[in-house]
């Protein structure tokens, strides 16, 4: 059995390195899949006035996932624990 000597990781190794513009390498995936969206969009038959909103869409949720913080914290990772929350056991009592 390991005993607990107090050591910690210093704060520049527990977090996540910045590669570009203040993202991290778990926010970047979100980004190409924003551009392979909006990419497979600009290839569809269909008219400019379906297409531009729903890049645009598909765009702002993209930028939104990978740079947005809701309270300090990550969106993915708040819509995440939402989602555990809501699936979770509950006990209803009358």
């Amino acid at each position: 059995m390991e005993v607990d000597r107090g050591r910690t990781v210093p704060l520049e190794l527990a977090r996540q390195p910045e590669m570009v513009w203040g993202l991290g390498l778990s926010d970047l995936p979100w980004l190409l899949a924003g551009g392979l969206g909006d990419g497979w969009l600009w290839h569809l038959t269909l008219a400019w006035s379906w297409k531009a909103p729903l890049m645009a869409a598909v765009t702002g949720a993209a930028v939104g996932l990978a740079w947005g913080r809701w309270e300090g914290e990550r969106v993915p990772a708040r819509l995440w624990q939402w989602l555990r929350w809501t699936s979770g056991t509950r006990i209803y009592l009358p």
